[in-house]
């Protein structure tokens, strides 16, 4: 398994699809894996080389450090395409993967073709948000003694969608995590900033995604990232009633178009989106 070393000596375990290809980085939501990128990995090669990574806390990735940010994360998507001797890269992300994904845009732009936003927002949580977060993700899960059976159907529901008989077999797995970890990644997701003065920094093409039942990336939140944004956006909404959180996942056949279209717009004219709105 294909394993890169970030500076503080955390392993991080990533899939490649290989290839030659333009390169796209794909970065998961809390509690999943690079697996719920299996989909985009099998569709978009070999035209284009898929990097999916585990984030800390999450999947085979093997952290050191016990406290860290999105901005650690960040750092550690540099280190995977340093390891696979990658320049630059469209990157995306679902849920706190874009959060991930938008940090990796500030900290390295010369790196970034392109940014895919599934279910993201670029604000901090709200004080009443973030105390239910803390009292589900890290009181009640990571920390507690509550049984994963009472935790996890919710929140797959809440933060998947789909159709819970085949999409969220692969969320309540996370169960198996180990808490520890999943607290320190739950802290990073809790306490993040609120990034929006820095938006306009990032001037790369951007598709935004978002399942219109979602009930966590609301379509006010989609539209405030997309205005903030510095370069070019495509702002799409994905009709079907089961279509939340985790589109990508959920509902790859209703995703695909658009993300195809938008890595071959970007990775071969550069900039030449135009700004749109849900379903356009």
């Amino acid at each position: 398994m294909p394993y890169a070393a970030a500076k503080d000596g955390s392993r991080i375990h990533y899939l490649d699809s290989g290839g030659d290809g333009p390169v796209v980085v794909l970065l998961h939501g809390f509690g999943m894996d690079a697996g719920m990128f299996t989909p985009q990995l099998e569709a978009l090669a070999p035209d284009f080389r898929v990097i999916a990574i585990d984030s800390r806390g999450h999947g085979r990735t093997e952290e050191i450090e016990v406290e860290y940010t999105f901005w650690d994360l960040a750092r550690d998507v540099a280190a995977v395409l340093d390891f696979c001797d990658v320049r630059d890269a469209v990157v995306g992300g679902v849920d706190q993967g874009g959060m991930t994904a938008l940090r990796f845009a500030l900290q390295r732009p010369s790196r970034v073709r392109g940014v895919v936003l599934v279910g993201t927002e670029a604000t901090a949580l709200r004080p009443d948000i973030a105390r239910e977060f803390r009292m589900l993700l890290l009181d009640g899960w990571a920390l507690g003694g509550r049984p994963l059976t009472e935790i996890l159907p919710w929140y797959a529901l809440k933060f998947i969608g789909g159709d819970p008989e085949i999409q969220h077999g692969q969320h309540v797995s996370a169960g198996d995590l180990d808490r520890a970890r999943l607290a320190a990644a739950a802290r990073c997701f809790i306490h993040r900033e609120d990034l929006s003065v820095m938006l306009g920094d990032i001037t790369v093409p951007a598709l935004l995604l978002r399942g219109e039942a979602d009930s966590v990336a609301t379509d006010a939140q989609m539209r405030e990232l997309a205005a903030g944004l510095g370069g070019s956006v495509r702002y799409e909404t994905v009709s079907a009633p089961t279509a939340a959180h985790a589109v990508t996942w959920t509902h790859p056949e209703l995703t695909a178009g658009q993300l195809r279209e938008f890595l071959d717009l970007t990775t071969t004219s550069g900039d030449a989106l135009s700004t749109s709105g849900p379903g356009h």
